[in-house]
């Protein structure tokens, strides 16, 4: 899966701090703060550094305009850059680890928000699934079968069509040693 027209393309949308230009200048193609472009070239996160390809990277990037889309190929990237396809794949994985580069949302991995400062890492929600446990009934051929809390409480519905609420704390199967 890819979203544009080169195999292993990511988006990446551009999120920049605003430089108010100084009066009579030409724009330049570069708008940043120095205190930006020192504190990314001296980057490091534990015992990863900003490397000189991952730093061209990060520059590329930056001398795009605020609010666009930049369709990034690492072949494209390298060819533009001079440096290796892999290199181009190790610079976007170093800067999505290193909060320049941070997944637009968790449904689309190819979408990327590029920051010209690093942002502070989420935080990861554990996903815990849940299991209702499994009650047994005997049935008529005397064996035990597994049985939800909702199939019993309809169960017990049906039963007695007066229950219009049933709360169930625990079943316990007589007779019964062990379940598997």
């Amino acid at each position: 899966m890819s979203n544009g027209k080169y195999c292993n393309q990511w988006t990446i949308n551009s999120h920049k701090e605003k430089v108010e230009k100084t009066s009579g200048k030409q724009r330049p193609y570069l708008i940043a703060y120095t205190d930006t472009i020192i504190n990314a070239a001296r980057f490091e996160d534990g015992d990863k550094k900003m490397t000189g390809n991952t730093f061209m990277v990060w520059m590329w990037l930056l001398c795009n305009k605020e609010g666009s889309q930049i369709d990034y190929s690492p072949k494209y990237i390298a060819q533009t850059l001079g440096i290796s396809e892999d290199s181009a794949k190790k610079a976007k994985t170093l800067l999505v680890e290193f909060g320049y580069l941070v997944p637009a949302s968790d449904d689309n991995p190819f979408i990327y928000n590029f920051y010209d400062t690093p942002q502070p890492k989420k935080k990861k929600v554990a996903k815990v699934k849940i299991q209702i446990p499994v009650r047994y009934f005997k049935d008529d051929n005397d064996e035990y079968q597994p049985l939800t809390y909702d199939e019993l409480a309809a169960q017990v519905r049906a039963e007695d069509s007066t229950a219009s609420e049933v709360t169930v704390n625990s079943i316990w199967c007589s007779g019964l040693t062990s379940l598997e």
